[in-house]
């Protein structure tokens, strides 16, 4: 029996979606990057409600930004000009200017390296650097609006020290006994140290960029469960790598002595359809197999328009 990690979202954050999730759902998912301090603590004791009414607990994880860099406040387009600037802000209302409040991407800049945007479908060319202001070129444009990711390709930022936002998210989430946390973005497992200084709660590593497989061994070693997440890997990695990647990981996992589980869009179809694929429902037997533990839930559960038809047939397979 594969065990199911449900993303509560716009669609399922309210009692009916919750109580219909709780069948079938191993434990939620609160993904932080969508949520305010306040959101996130709200939404937490109307779980807590809900537990004490059921007299059942489940556990819920605070997927934290982690290392993952966004950029700030920005307009929605749907292609940029041929000169943009990243510059140290935290709002624009320039197209030309992308906001940008973190000071080691800015310290770690060089010229010629390769920006990525919104999981890949922009590329940015460095061209010049001056102060905080980063002059690119776009070799490969696309949409763009606020809080999309943005990561340097080449060789992409060290984690060093816990955000002001996802020390107030570990803050709220350690006043509630059900809480424990995921953080994205791991590289090599040293993420581990920062984080427990916060919190004694368990910690699942996110591996979502191809250099972190370098450090498989490590990452076990310390964090308490692996989610292999193929959203922002495939991103990363460029996409038509993704299934040689899977294959290799998969390859590891019974040897790992951690919970391991899958993400990213394990059944994609079921948010708007009734059934899924004959491809995803091979694919859940097959990382059965493999020895994965479960996989994780995102837009089937948070934003689906078909929770109820998803539920019925998660409890068909599970049986």
């Amino acid at each position: 029996m594969l065990e199911v990690i449900s993303t509560i979202g716009p669609k399922s954050n309210n009692e009916k979606a919750i109580n219909l999730l709780f069948s079938i759902t191993t434990a939620f998912r609160l993904n932080a990057s969508h949520l305010t301090p306040l959101e996130l603590n709200n939404t937490l004791i109307t779980l807590d409600k809900l537990y004490k009414k059921k007299n059942e607990k489940k556990e819920v994880i605070i997927d934290l930004k982690g290392a993952k860099i966004r950029i700030g406040s920005y307009p929605e387009v749907t292609q940029l000009p041929k000169i943009v600037f990243i510059q140290k802000l935290k709002v624009s209302d320039n197209i030309s200017i992308i906001p940008l409040e973190n000071k080691d991407f800015f310290n770690a800049i060089r010229i010629n390296d390769k920006i990525y945007l919104n999981d890949a479908s922009i590329i940015l060319e460095v061209i010049a650097i001056k102060n905080e202001s980063i002059k690119c070129r776009v070799i490969k444009n696309g949409e763009l609006s606020s809080k999309k990711g943005i990561n340097i390709k080449n060789h992409p930022i060290k984690y060093k020290k816990i955000t002001k936002f996802d020390k107030s998210m570990i803050d709220i989430a350690n006043k509630f006994d059900f809480t424990n946390f995921a953080f994205s973005f791991v590289l090599d497992g040293s993420e581990y140290d920062i984080l427990k200084q916060y919190s004694s709660k368990k910690i699942t590593a996110k591996i979502e960029r191809p250099e972190s497989l370098e450090f498989v061994n490590e990452i076990n070693e310390k964090f308490d469960k692996i989610w292999f997440c193929r959203g922002d890997l495939g991103a990363q990695a460029g996409i038509e790598k993704l299934g040689k990647l899977q294959y290799e990981f998969s390859k590891k996992v019974k040897e790992l002595n951690k919970d391991i589980y899958l993400a990213g869009q394990v059944l994609h179809s079921m948010i708007k359809f009734k059934t899924p694929t004959r491809t995803e429902i091979s694919a859940l037997y097959q990382i059965k197999q493999e020895g994965y533990k479960g996989f994780v839930l995102s837009d089937e559960t948070a934003i689906g328009d078909n929770i109820e038809g998803l539920i019925d047939f998660l409890k068909i397979i599970n049986t």
